[in-house]
């Protein structure tokens, strides 16, 4: 099996995991390295996007698109309030599990994640490079779920971000918690004020609209029902986005899933 480097450096206090970092060659220095980002799920870590980060990097290899078009690095860190970054555990729970501030929490945590993404991509470099051996290429933000939540939001808010794989995940976080919350307790669960401050912050469709993307999704999820994102989905331009839905596939990320992100990837940086 083909060896994997992982290094851990701290930007932050967050501590971001960097994969392929001792493959890049040295003898293309000041040439472009394009950079993936993981984004795990709810109660997960980064170490769930390992298998990922692996099966992008040994396809990449092996088709010697690293040697002939530039480095890749993965990166993958936990989200906010995940890992080893858990100040609540409860702020994890869902409103049937006992939070009632479920709502607040989970958009909080994965738009943070957003933030963190866009400070890391500023700040990777700098840290990994300092004599500036080599220069940033593409950027791709790959998210599961919350992580997927995540992504949109990276896609709208960062110029540097081109492209994104979505699995399981959801543009407008409104719609998925009105889904959710249920109509006799919707005022409750979903206040005004904060709703409100949702607005403000969600995904833009005029810079999603740019990016490519593809989207992942299992017919049958009942947690973030197709639904929820068809409007916001249906109104992006149809060469720029790809959907594969997966029948009998509830609300996880498969094998069959992993493979299609992977190849995806790989064709994207051709």
């Amino acid at each position: 099996m083909t060896h994997v480097s992982k290094h851990t450096v701290h930007i932050a206090g967050i501590e971001v995991h960097v994969y392929g970092l001792d493959e890049l060659r040295l003898d293309q220095a000041g040439c472009s390295v394009d950079i993936i980002f993981l984004l795990h799920g709810r109660k997960g870590n980064y170490e769930a996007m390992e298998p990922t980060a692996h099966a992008i990097l040994k396809e990449t290899w092996q088709l010697k698109r690293n040697c002939s078009e530039g480095g890749l690095l993965i990166v993958s860190f936990d989200q906010r309030n995940h890992g080893h970054r858990v100040v609540s555990a409860h702020a994890n729970l869902s409103w049937l599990e006992g939070n009632q501030k479920h709502a607040e929490d989970m958009f909080s945590i994965y738009y943070g994640t957003s933030q963190d993404v866009s400070l890391i991509i500023t700040l990777l470099f700098p840290c990994l490079f300092p004599q500036g051996q080599y220069g940033m290429g593409n950027v791709i933000c790959v998210g599961v779920s919350l992580g997927g939540h995540a992504t949109y939001l990276v896609l709208s808010e960062d110029d540097r971000v081109a492209a994104g794989v979505v699995i399981i995940g959801c543009p407008d976080f409104d719609i998925l918690m009105e889904s959710r919350a249920g109509k006799e307790l919707l005022e409750t669960r979903l206040p005004r004020a904060f709703r409100g401050a949702v607005a403000r912050l969600c995904p833009r469709l005029d810079r999603v609209s740019k990016k490519e993307i593809l989207i992942l999704r299992g017919d049958t999820d009942q947690l973030v029902p197709w639904s929820a994102s068809e409007v916001f989905v249906s109104q992006l331009p149809q060469d720029k986005v790809e959907i594969i839905s997966y029948s009998g596939v509830g609300h996880e990320y498969n094998e069959q899933m992993l493979q299609k992100t992977v190849s995806w990837l790989c064709n994207w940086r051709k």
